[in-house]
């Protein structure tokens, strides 16, 4: 008899050690399918903001095309160079600027040794 008591305890020791072990099972499954999520959730985020990125870069190419055409240049920056593309933008705004102001203040001259000939 004593014998059957320490097998039916030698069994309840495992079946507690099983459903402690089904229970790390389950908790790290629910883990795993946290961090899956998770991960799901940065793959997604990173493919929006690289096709925010790859419109961005589009338009700068574009708009440093447009640039070249109008000024009749025929040296050409690959896309990939964005950096370089934008301080040609930068330069060519600059000049567009300078150019305006300059126009402004030859009209504003204009006009006002019109009024003081009347």
């Amino acid at each position: 008899m004593r014998w059957e008591e320490e097998k039916e305890n030698e069994i309840m020791r495992y079946n507690n050690l099983l459903s402690n072990l089904q229970s790390h099972l389950e908790n790290a499954q629910g883990e795993a399918l946290t961090w899956e999520n998770e991960w799901n959730h940065i793959k997604a985020t990173a493919a929006e903001k690289t096709l925010v990125l790859g419109k961005i870069r589009l338009a700068i190419h574009n708009t440093y095309q447009l640039i070249m055409k109008y000024s009749s240049s025929e040296a050409s920056l690959p896309v990939e160079e964005t950096d370089a593309q934008l301080v040609k933008i930068k330069i060519f705004l600059k000049d567009l600027i300078d150019i305006h102001m300059d126009l402004k203040r030859t009209e504003t001259s204009k006009s006002t040794v019109t009024s003081n000939s009347l």
